[in-house]
C-alpha cells in the first residue's frame, strides 16, 4: 500500500460508497447488512438487515445523529436508524414499487428522498423532519429523480426527467427552498443531464451526456459556462474551493477553474475514471476501470502514486483484474478506499 493501512475490514466481496459521521463509518454490504464500523479502529459497532436496500453509488445517508436508508420493493419505505445503535427511530413510507436509486439526503434538520409516482399523482422530492420523519413538504419533479439530491444551506437541487403523453423526455434542474419547498427556479438540460450534482457556495456544477460539464449560478440557474471534456462523465465531478475535478470515460482526470471553467491540467490515465473524485491534503483521488486507485497533486495533475485491485479467479473463468467503481472517502484525515476485496483506512499526512 502507498500509505500506512490503519485498519482493514474484510466487509464483503462488493459494497456501496462508505458514509461517514461523528467517527463511524457506515456501509451496506452484497447481503444487503447495514454495517457501523469504528473509523479509527475498523471494528465493528453494529449491524442490522435492511433488505432491498439501495444499490446505488451512496446508498447511506448520515447526519450527526442519525442514519438513513431508503428500501425498494413492493413497500418501499425510508429508514432513519440511531447511528450509536442501529435502532430503528422512526420510518417513512414511500409506497409501492419503490426502486431505491437514490440515498436519503440530511441537511438543516431535514431529510431528502424521492417519492415514486402513483396512478393520482407525479413522483415528488419529499422532505421530513429529521428527528420525527413528519412531512415538511412534498414538490413534484415529474416521471423519477436522474440525480440524488444534493443540498446547500438554503436550496436542494434535483436532475428530474418528465415524460409527456407521447412519451418524449425532458431533463428539468430544479433548485428548491429548503425552507419552503417551493421553487426557486428550473432550467431544461440537454440532451441528457448525468448522475450527479456538485456545489459551492456560488455555483451548482453538472455532467451532461456527450462529456459537458456545466456550470450554472445556484442563485438564478442562469448558466455561467459550458465546457466540452470528451467521453461521458459518469459521477466523476467533485468541486473544492476554486477547481472543479472531472474524471471521463476516455480516460481523463482533469481539473478546471470554477470561475471560468478553463483547463488547469489534464492527466491522461488511459482508463475510464468511474468514481467520484476524493479531495485531501493536496491530492485527487479516483478509481478507474483498470482496477487502479489513482492520487494525482491537485494544483498539478502529477501522479504521484496508484494501487491496484487485486486479481479475482472466478470459478472456471480467467482471472482478472475487477474495475474500481466504488468512490473512495476522505474523513478526518482518513481516506477509505475499497480495493474489490477489503475495505481499508489509510493514514493521509503525518
Amino acid at each position: 500500500m502507498p500509505l500506512p493501512v490503519l485498519w482493514k475490514a474484510n466487509v464483503t466481496t462488493d459494497i456501496n460508497r462508505p458514509a461517514v459521521s461523528n467517527g463511524i463509518v457506515f456501509v451496506i454490504n452484497e447481503q444487503d447488512m447495514l454495517l457501523a464500523l469504528d473509523m479509527k479502529t475498523g471494528a465493528k459497532k453494529w449491524e442490522t438487515k435492511v433488505a432491498l436496500a439501495s444499490r446505488a453509488d451512496s446508498p447511506v445517508g448520515v447526519d450527526g445523529e442519525r442514519v438513513y436508508v431508503a428500501l425498494g420493493g413492493d413497500d418501499g419505505k425510508v429508514l432513519a436508524l440511531d447511528a450509536k445503535t442501529g435502532a430503528v427511530v422512526w420510518q417513512a413510507s414511500l409506497g409501492r414499487y419503490f426502486g431505491g436509486e437514490h440515498h436519503p439526503v440530511a441537511q438543516n434538520g431535514k431529510v431528502f428522498f424521492e417519492v415514486p409516482p402513483t396512478d393520482a399523482k407525479p413522483a415528488s422530492l419529499r422532505a421530513v423532519d429529521a428527528v420525527s420523519g413528519k412531512m415538511i413538504w412534498d414538490f413534484p419533479i415529474g416521471s423519477y429523480l436522474v440525480t440524488p439530491p444534493a443540498a446547500s444551506q438554503e436550496l436542494v437541487f434535483v436532475g428530474a426527467n418528465q415524460f409527456d403523453a407521447a412519451s418524449n423526455r425532458t431533463t428539468q434542474l430544479f433548485a428548491i427552498d429548503i425552507a419552503t419547498g417551493k421553487q426557486r427556479w428550473a432550467q431544461k438540460i440537454e440532451p441528457q443531464l448525468g448522475k450527479h450534482l456538485a456545489l459551492d457556495g456560488a455555483k451548482v456544477y453538472l455532467g451532461i451526456n456527450g462529456g459537458v460539464i456545466q456550470a450554472r449560478n445556484a442563485a438564478t440557474g442562469a448558466g455561467e459556462w459550458t465546457v466540452r471534456v470528451g467521453g461521458t462523465i459518469n459521477d466523476a465531478i467533485a468541486v473544492l474551493g476554486n477547481a472543479v475535478y472531472v474524471g471521463t470515460t476516455d480516460g481523463a482526470l482533469m481539473a478546471l477553474n470554477a470561475a471560468d471553467g478553463g483547463v488547469r491540467w489534464e492527466n491522461q490515465t488511459k482508463s475510464d475514471i468511474l468514481t467520484v473524485p476524493a479531495l485531501a491534503e493536496g491530492l485527487v483521488l479516483a478509481g478507474g476501470q483498470d482496477g487502479y486507485l489513482r492520487a494525482l497533486k491537485a494544483d498539478t495533475g502529477a501522479e504521484v502514486w496508484k494501487v491496484q485491485s487485486p486479481l479475482r479467479k472466478p470459478f472456471a473463468q480467467s482471472e482478472y483484474i475487477p474495475p474500481l467503481s466504488v468512490s473512495p472517502v476522505m474523513a478526518d484525515g482518513v481516506l477509505l478506499y475499497y480495493n474489490t476485496e477489503a475495505l481499508y483506512a489509510l493514514k493521509l499526512g503525518k
